[in-house]
């Protein structure tokens, strides 16, 4: 069973996987209040965790979807050790990322070394080729200028193309903290010491219980949802939901509905729409 923490007032739904379950086979879209880890500076695209509005909790809760729960707030005196779990988690983590790209940059440097070598060695039968020719052609010059030439020659030949040593570098620059990758986590797991809360009960937690106003919206909320609507917030446009008939587009036509409770618990319900003034 899906679980849904709530504390003072707001629910909040942490898994991924428990949002797609919630949207996809309940049609209880929720909204998401939380930065993402790629664009914590922006509000327009906002990940988990998701908060529920009290009917949408409630009516989870009703139809046995959700469990709610009600968290105790952290105790301050597992601060200090879960700080220094998490910096002693993360400088393991560095060690490991710095080990292996110690590894990925001098399996690179071999590999660089290799392709010098075989360059080199191009280049040495290349300069062989041209001083045997060289010294065909010259064979008229004389002997001790001739030999002094090649000596010479021979040197900065074997100088130019000596080939690199291969072997482990000292030199490798370490990787830098800036670079550590962090795993962020997609779910919060469930508190050890959570308690199941009761809707029906009013509470810190839970203050709509036997509000006149949440009894009002939560019947006309789930006599919508029961009829096959999406609902939504709505309080950018005045109103209390936002219903639709399915996924919203941009540029949709807007009715106003007016809902009445009904003594004998049905809803009636009065639609206003605009009309041009002749």
């Amino acid at each position: 069973m899906l679980v849904v923490e709530v504390a003072n007032g707001r629910s909040l739904v942490w898994g991924a996987e428990a949002v797609q379950a919630l949207r996809e086979r309940l049609g209880v879209g929720g909204r998401t209040v939380g930065a993402l880890p790629r664009g914590p500076r922006q509000n327009s695209r906002l990940g988990l965790p998701l908060l529920l509005m009290p009917e949408e909790a409630r009516l989870l809760a009703e139809i046995g979807a959700v469990t709610l729960v009600s968290a105790p707030p952290p105790d301050p005196s597992q601060h200090g050790l879960a700080l220094a779990s998490f910096k002693r988690q993360q400088e393991q983590s560095f060690q490991e990322q710095s080990t292996l790209a110690a590894e990925a940059r001098e399996t690179r440097r071999q590999e660089l070394l290799e392709k010098i070598a075989e360059g080199q060695a191009a280049k040495r039968q290349r300069l062989e080729q041209a001083s045997g020719s060289s010294g065909e052609a010259g064979g008229h010059q004389a002997a001790e200028g001739s030999e002094a030439v090649d000596g010479q020659a021979s040197a900065e030949q074997e100088e130019a193309v000596s080939p690199p040593q291969p072997g482990p570098s000292n030199e490798i620059a370490p990787l830098p903290r800036s670079a550590l990758l962090v795993q962020l986590a997609t779910a919060r797991p469930r508190p050890v010491k959570a308690k199941p809360l009761d809707w029906r009960v009013q509470s810190k937690d839970w203050p709509h219980a036997g509000r006149p106003a949440h009894e009002l919206r939560y019947s006309i909320y789930r006599d919508l949802w029961e009829r096959g609507f999406f609902l939504s917030a709505a309080g950018k446009f005045g109103g209390d939901f936002l219903v639709s008939a399915g996924r919203l587009g941009t540029s949709v036509r807007k009715t106003l509905l007016l809902c009445s409770p009904q003594p004998d618990g049905k809803v009636v319900y009065t639609s206003l729409q605009w009309a041009s003034l002749q």
